[in-house]
């Protein structure tokens, strides 16, 4: 990850917001990534765009400064591109974050662990508290040096 800080999150075309984004094959969603600062958006993409060709896996990010059930309820709109990319059991989901509340963060890993066969939890900085518990819903977590 950049060494600045990044905020990113998914926003619908009708303005709702969840923090976090998604990455990985066009789902013909109505969701489409908004990083702040603006100008660190295509630094990112090209580095979710790496991790996807080094893991040869789909990707979706989660980043957020606070789970909570707006996040949730993100997650679940993504449940239909999470069960159609997640066919081979081969899926990564990258999560950065300090975490939030417990039942959102139990609800989301759920949703994950519901709509895919398998998925692994990539922790590139942190996953604390509630982050932690999403990560644990996952069949391998895989951290960075720093996380």
């Amino acid at each position: 990850m950049p060494s600045e800080h990044h905020s990113t999150e998914l926003v619908s075309r009708d303005g709702r917001k969840a923090r976090g984004i998604k990455s990985g094959p066009s789902s013909g969603s109505k969701l489409f990534p908004v990083c702040s600062p603006p100008d660190a958006e295509e630094e990112l993409m090209v580095l979710f765009s790496r991790i996807r060709q080094i893991r040869e896996r789909p990707l979706f990010v989660l980043v957020s400064e606070f789970i909570d059930e707006e996040v949730c309820e993100e997650v679940y709109r993504w449940r239909k591109v999470l069960k159609a990319v997640a066919v081979n059991d081969d899926l990564d989901i990258l999560i950065h974050s300090p975490g939030g509340d417990l039942t959102a963060c139990y609800r989301t890993a759920r949703l994950f662990s519901q709509y895919t066969n398998a998925w692994e939890a990539l922790v590139p900085g942190y996953a604390a508290s509630g982050a932690t518990l999403i990560c644990l819903g996952s069949c391998n977590i895989v951290l960075s040096d720093i996380a």
